[in-house]
């Protein structure tokens, strides 16, 4: 009995402990189900954001209502008018306006997730007549049933740390096509030219020849890579 009475004791209060953590904010999460939706807000009739699988991280902000209000995946669907931002490529831009919203989808009849500031730089995944799909920016969040989400720890930093370096796609490397068209020209014009005559033996002439055209090749293709070399420069600088 006296067993049965300590080990109840023990239970009750790991129980407890593990209850307190949890209403302790922030906190990290895991996923204790497959499937599980990320919604817009906290009941199942809002948005969809993007599902994740067991054993996946959240990080948990708040509690509401049997729900959990947390930092928005880097798979969850977020939005923004292209009214409000600058650019030239499709791949990113820059804010141009105050208090824009991100939304759940490409319409202003979706749900707000947060909102963001002139001059706040964006990564643009998709374009959507007039809107862009957009990496969740760090102040959008959505909302989890507390039921599918369990402690796991108080390790903030760690998983801030492994959600902003991975899963985000690596800017492709743009080649400045009049430059490369102007390259091509250099090495077709580079073989074109006529060779040096020599009153020479018929061997020794086929030898110049081969080690001319060898010379113009190997220069030719020098020019384009050093082309190319600064063509990715610009695409570094550009992007830092």
């Amino acid at each position: 009995m006296r067993l049965f009475l300590i080990a109840l004791s023990f239970i009750i209060f790991f129980n407890s402990n593990l209850q307190a953590q949890e209403d302790l904010f922030p906190f990290v999460g895991q996923i204790s189900s497959n499937s599980v939706n990320i919604r817009a807000g906290l009941n199942k009739n809002f948005e969809q954001l993007c599902q994740l699988s067991q054993g996946e991280e959240v990080l948990v902000v708040e509690k509401s209502y049997g729900w959990y209000k947390i930092k928005l995946p880097l798979v969850a669907k977020s939005y923004i008018s292209n009214e409000f931002v600058l650019t030239n490529n499709n791949i990113d831009g820059e804010v141009v306006s105050e208090r824009v919203n991100v939304r759940a989808g490409p319409g202003i009849n979706h749900t707000v997730l947060g909102q963001i500031n002139s001059g706040y730089r964006i990564q643009i995944l998709e374009v959507i007549g007039d809107w862009y799909r957009i990496k969740p920016i760090d102040e959008s969040f959505g909302w989890v049933s507390e039921e599918l989400v369990s402690f796991k720890s108080r390790d903030i930093e760690s998983f801030q740390w492994k959600h902003l370096v991975q899963d985000v796609p690596p800017r492709p490397v743009q080649i400045d096509e009049v430059a490369v068209k102007a390259a091509k020209s250099t090495l077709e014009d580079k073989i074109k030219e006529p060779l040096v005559e020599e009153t020479k033996t018929e061997d020794h002439v086929d030898q110049v020849r081969k080690k001319s055209e060898e010379v113009k090749k190997s220069e030719a293709v020098a020019v384009v890579e050093s082309i190319v070399v600064e063509a990715q420069k610009d695409v570094i600088l550009e992007g830092k």
